[in-house]
């Protein structure tokens, strides 16, 4: 059986509505193929591929790096001006 066709007025319905939803630029691309329409442009800062300074390990040096700033203010000393001593 064959599927209903899904028009851009069904999908803008189905999200929102007029004024919430608007359509993609990516769905009116005409590319080899259809998959590509999604994909992520590459961002480009002074002529260079930004994705060529991608550190895959990012992630694993993030959390030890929060990890190591949790451990600073555990042991960290908070000195607290009492205004009644003075």
């Amino acid at each position: 059986m064959d599927e209903p066709v899904v028009t851009a007025k069904d999908l803008q319905e189905e999200m929102g509505g007029a004024g919430v939803f608007y359509i993609p630029n990516q769905y009116h691309f005409k590319l080899e193929n259809a998959d590509w329409n999604f994909d992520k442009v590459p961002e480009f800062m002074d002529g260079m591929n930004v994705a060529d300074f991608y550190d895959p390990d990012i992630e694993e040096k993030l959390r030890k790096l929060e990890e190591e700033e949790e451990e600073y203010e555990r042991n960290m000393v908070v000195e607290v001006d009492d205004p009644t001593t003075k």
